[in-house]
Parts: structure tokens; sequence; C-alpha cells
């Protein structure tokens, strides 16, 4: 096991200016001893390719190169599969996530507690409304999307203010590596929602979810419908809707 405890995982595809505000980031408000491992899902635009030349050499940093982008459960698993022996914590991002100062203590503290993954609270632009809180079970049986609670909410409400079990995790979380040891990796036929499916698995065997008010993170990036168009293209196919959600419906 690495002494850098945690591992922090980045998915990018273009769009270098939000990887390079992502690491700043990191490097300013994370305290716990970290290596990230950057996976970048087929970028094509030159400014990007120049920028990932550039992350290849820093020493905090593994840059792992997919050819084309492959979609978010492939570039996890590539992170996965480089970095799982060697770290106890793994910490979801996209390349349009701001981390907030005591993220890590918070997420490490509610582990110490107790659970096993840890459901940040996602603020949108500007810090002070909520984009994604805690979330319950579905109120009905043959639904697979929690309940999400205190979207649009303020920052301190109380609804989102307090460290509490939660009902799954999504793509941006931190994750015990014993999750993925006992569980597997992501599905990697799923590019929508394969956060969901892996965590519901998770749920399934056992494993405690939690969500932590003060591990904190904004999710910000401008809208760009041809960008997410081409990013996500490849996505709907018959193993998507075939293969994964019928998995999901058994739920």
């Amino acid at each position: 096991m690495d002494s850098d405890v945690l591992a922090i995982g980045i998915i990018s595809c273009d769009r270098g200016p939000l990887t390079q505000r992502c690491l700043d980031s990191i490097r300013a408000c994370t305290r716990t001893p970290y290596r990230i491992y950057l996976v970048d899902n087929g970028s094509t635009d030159d400014a990007t390719r120049r920028m990932l030349d550039d992350w290849s050499g820093c020493t905090d940093l593994t840059l792992l190169r997919l050819p084309e982008n492959q979609g978010p459960a492939a570039a996890r698993n590539a992170i996965l599969r480089d970095a799982l022996g060697r770290h106890e914590l793994f910490a979801m991002l996209d390349n349009d996530i701001v981390v907030l100062e005591g993220w890590d203590r918070a997420a490490r503290d509610a582990v110490a507690e107790g659970f096993d993954a840890v459901q940040p609270k996602l603020l949108k632009k500007g810090g002070s409304i909520v984009e994604r809180g805690p979330t319950d079970p579905a109120r009905e049986p043959w639904l697979f999307n929690p309940v999400s609670i205190g979207i649009n909410s303020r920052r301190d409400a109380p609804e989102v203010s307090r460290r509490r079990p939660n009902a799954t995790f999504g793509g941006t979380s931190i994750v015990r590596s014993e999750i993925y040891r006992r569980v597997g990796l992501y599905d990697e036929r799923l590019w929508v929602a394969e956060d969901l499916e892996f965590a519901l698995r998770a749920s399934a065997a056992g494993f405690r979810i939690g969500y932590d008010p003060e591990c904190e993170m904004i999710h910000d990036h401008d809208f760009d419908l041809p960008y997410e168009i081409r990013v996500l293209s490849a996505s709907v196919h018959e193993d998507f809707l075939g293969g994964g959600y019928r998995w999901l419906s058994r739920q």
C-alpha cells in the first residue's frame, strides 16, 4: 500500500482548462497524502493535448491516455486497474469539479465512523446553492432512482447539513477500495448511470453509504450542446438499452 492514502481519479475529455482548474483546487485544498490519476478519454483538441503533455511531467500525477473516448466507466476502470492495490480510498471526480477546503478530512472522518462510500455535497456555480445533497431510497420498489433531498436549497439549509446514511452515491464520490475488490468494477456497457448501477451493487453487498455535508465540491461547467452530443454519441447502443437497464430493473 502506498504512503499516499488517497487516490484522486479525474476523468477528462477535451476541456483542458476545466481539468487544470480541478487540479489546482486539489493541490490547494487537500491535506491528506494523495496521488492523482488522470485518465484522458481520447481528447482531440490541440490545446488540451498540449496540456496533457505538460501534465505528464507532474510528480504528483499519473497520466493515462486512452486512444479514443471509451466512456466514463472504462475511464474509471483504467484508474482502478492501475492503482487499486496501492490506496485505501478512491475519490472519483469529473474534470468539472472544484474541491473545497476540508473535503478530504470530512470524507475520511465519515469513513472512520463506518461508512464505506461517501457522497459529497455538490454545489452549483458560485457555491451558495446545492446541486446534490443526500438521497433517500426510491419511494416505489419498481423505481431505481433515489429521492434527492435539498436540490436548489441554500448551502447551509438544515436538510443538507448533517452527516447521515445515504441511499446511493454518484460518480463523484469517495469509495473504500474494499468495495471494488468485493463487487467488481464499473460496467463498461453503460455510458449513463454506470455510477448508480455500481452504487446499487455496493449497497446490495452490504456496504454502508453515507452523505457528509462538510465534504463539499462545486460542480460547474457551461452546457455545450455540440460537445455533449459528441461525447455521449456512442452511449446509445444495444448493451446500454438492453443489458444494463435490465439489471437495474431487477433491483
